[in-house]
């Protein structure tokens, strides 16, 4: 399936691969597949669980971070935060960020 769409916040959300096209021609292509992603979880008692964090857990304020390698890691990991004490408030799993990627090929156009 093809998706032509300008808000790169969906497409990082619903493609594997992306395309940048101008004037009819491929700028570049990119596997949205072979990047791990970065889980961002908000917690309402971060530092009440700070010693209990999963390995190779970052904790930023009310923020917990971490690389993972897809979505099916998501659930796994919320439950262990659960399970230990974690009050989650938001939970947003990072793309490859497109915005940036776009903004670096508009530069080398320019």
């Amino acid at each position: 399936m093809l998706l032509n769409s300008h808000l790169l916040s969906e497409v990082e959300r619903v493609c594997d691969r992306v395309l940048f096209i101008k004037g009819g021609r491929v700028l570049r292509t990119h596997d949205m597949r072979a990047q791990g992603r970065r889980l961002e979880i908000r917690l309402a008692n971060a530092a009440e669980i700070s010693q209990r964090l999963p390995p190779g857990a970052l904790l930023e304020g009310n923020r917990v971070s971490m690389e993972v390698n897809g979505e099916a890691a998501v659930p796994g990991l919320v439950r262990e935060l659960v399970e230990a004490g974690a009050e989650v408030l938001e939970v947003r799993l990072a793309g490859a960020e497109l915005e940036e990627l776009y903004l670096r090929i508009v530069e080398e156009q320019a």
